[in-house]
């Protein structure tokens, strides 16, 4: 039988295991609901293939009713072209304005190179989401000759210098070296084949294959409700 020292005691430390347990719920609840650079969004496609783009960068508000998704390599010429000339219309008619939020998802097409790039661009969404969009267009930015392996750690480190203050770069320097997410890539590469996707850039607006370079054919599959 207990005494009332031992029940006093007791009730004190399952009060602070249920208190515990709640800060941990609230916790988890808070970071899966309310990061701004985390989302639960899915699209499913015309071959009723459903692709989840939970930990997939993204631009926009995260309650826009448009879901715009750019299957890309960074080291693919078309995939530049689309960075060049229609990226920037979507970003200022439709992500600016609330219609739309804008998904970059890799699917690495192009060989070792495209996967060092590949890996930089995790390593900095994964420690600096803030700043992902913005070593994304620099590194699109000094895109060369596809036949040339212009990838290279120097250039990874320069652009990730431009787009991030106080970046550790032993840290960044050691995860290009070390293929940190290269598993994690390649993963993601058989998820999208899966689904049907298998060349770049692919563009997806509200689960419909749309031509990247025809802001028209882009805009006729908006939901405009």
């Amino acid at each position: 039988m207990l005494t009332n020292k031992k029940k006093v005691l007791y009730i004190t430390l399952l009060s602070m295991c249920i208190l515990i347990v709640s800060s941990f719920s609230i916790f988890f609840f808070y970071h899966d609901h309310n990061n701004k650079y985390v989302s639960n969004d899915k699209i499913k496609l015309s071959n009723g293939k459903i692709f989840n783009l939970v930990d997939q960068p993204f631009l926009g508000k995260k309650d826009a009713k448009n879901i715009i998704v750019e299957f890309s390599d960074y080291r693919c010429p078309w995939c530049g072209k689309f960075q060049k000339d229609m990226y920037p219309l979507i970003k200022q008619r439709l992500v600016k304005t609330g219609k739309a939020k804008f998904y970059y998802v890799n699917l690495t097409v192009l060989g070792p190179n495209s996967y060092k790039a590949a890996n930089a661009a995790a390593y900095i969404y994964k420690h600096y989401p803030e700043h992902f969009f913005k070593f994304h267009d620099i590194l699109f930015s000094y895109q060369k000759n596809e036949k040339k392996n212009w990838v290279t750690d120097k250039l990874l480190l320069n652009v990730a210098k431009k787009s991030i203050p106080n970046l550790n770069e032993n840290k960044f320097i050691g995860s290009i070296k070390n293929k940190e997410y290269m598993n994690q890539i390649k993963s993601l590469d058989s998820k999208i084949t899966k689904i049907g996707i298998r060349v770049t850039p692919t563009l997806i607006v509200n689960g419909k294959v749309s031509n990247p370079f025809e802001y028209k054919s882009i805009q006729n599959k908006l939901i405009t409700e």
